[in-house]
């Protein structure tokens, strides 16, 4: 009788929940995995080069249409000005009000081209020129 009350008497003892610590733990895992360092810092400061999104560019040029001009160069050489087909780039005529200019130009067009364009722009004082470019494995064309 007596082992009967003692086992009686004993109460399991209530078990440790350990499935908020794991949880906890692999929160703090992918905390600092994220948080972390990836990549070794640069041994100097570098200012990087900014992007526009599509919806940038058209909210943009929608509140400021004076100030955005659009420049194409096709492959064979072909400059339009906002749509408008130019006999040259000389024949572009930069308005004073004009203080960005983006640049679509096909990737086979010549290099020579653009930077005619750029310093025909520059020369006319537009404080900003934009290259416009696609993302690596983006499909070609549009």
């Amino acid at each position: 009788m007596r082992r009967r009350r003692l086992r009686a008497e004993r109460r399991p003892s209530p078990a440790t929940p350990v499935l908020p610590l794991v949880n906890i733990a692999f929160l703090l895992l992918v905390f600092f995995l994220l948080a972390g360092r990836l990549a070794d810092p640069a041994p100097f400061p570098v200012t990087l080069p900014t992007a526009m999104t599509a919806a940038d560019r058209q909210g943009d040029a929608a509140g400021s249409a004076a100030t955005v001009a659009t420049a194409h160069i096709a492959a064979d050489g072909t400059v339009a000005w906002n749509g408008e087909a130019m006999p040259s780039v000389a024949a572009i005529a930069v308005p004073a009000t004009l203080r960005t200019l983006r640049i679509e130009a096909d990737r086979a067009s010549p290099a020579g081209l653009s930077l005619e364009l750029i310093e025909h722009a520059r020369a006319a004082g537009v404080a900003t020129v934009h290259l416009v470019t696609s993302p690596v494995g983006a499909e070609e064309g549009r």
